[in-house]
């Protein structure tokens, strides 16, 4: 007696095939995108312009940080306000829901001094920054009371050019902006190149 074999399984339908077998090509596909010859040379341009603008800001930073370090050993004068005012500047801040508008106060100082019989004028306080700033004005304003119109300050001045002078000699918070911009900016750029670099070149289609 001839026994028949039971019919084969019908072919699983599209909403019954596994999940499991749509991985390999999605991640094909995303390593096919991450690996294409755009990627790979915009990685390159990117980290090659940041560090094209590091370079010269890391020289500037490096110069900037040795003037102020010189400023501390200029010769100094006796110099005169002219005036001073209050001055503001404002940022956003996003905690300040009424009013966006962040504010800083600070004195601005003009002082003029004589240097081998000739009259400079500045209205620089230090090297890389202002006068420190204040959250209200009725404390810029008796930060300013220091420097009254007509009243004595000492001025140090630069040797090499005296019209090149400040009222705070040394190096300042401000004075090392340049530098620690430069660093992070440049250390993104290498970072960038490197990565653009390990990027296996594109293969050709059909193969």
């Amino acid at each position: 007696m001839n026994q028949t074999s039971p019919p084969p399984p019908p072919p699983p339908r599209a909403w019954q095939t596994p999940l499991q077998t749509k991985a390999p090509a999605a991640q094909a596909y995303a390593a096919g995108r991450a690996s294409t010859p755009g990627n790979r040379k915009l990685l390159i341009w990117l980290g090659g312009g940041a560090l094209a603008a590091a370079v010269p800001l890391l020289l500037f930073g490096i110069w900037f940080l040795y003037s102020g370090m010189e400023s501390s050993r200029w010769p100094t004068v006796t110099g005169e306000v002219v005036d001073t005012r209050i001055r503001v500047w404002s940022s956003v801040n996003a905690r300040y829901r009424r009013d966006l508008r962040h504010r800083r106060y600070y004195p601005q100082v003009e002082y003029r001094y004589v240097v081998d019989g000739k009259e400079y004028r500045s209205r620089r306080y230090s090297l890389g920054e202002e006068h420190p700033d204040f959250a209200e004005r009725a404390e810029a304003v008796e930060a300013g009371q220091a420097f009254r119109a007509g009243s004595a300050v000492q001025v140090s001045y630069d040797p090499g050019d005296p019209s090149s002078a400040v009222l705070a000699a040394g190096t300042q918070t401000g004075t090392w902006v340049p530098l620690l911009l430069a660093i992070p900016l440049g250390a993104a750029g290498l970072f960038l190149i490197w990565l653009g670099m390990r990027m296996p070149p594109a293969r050709p289609r059909g193969s």
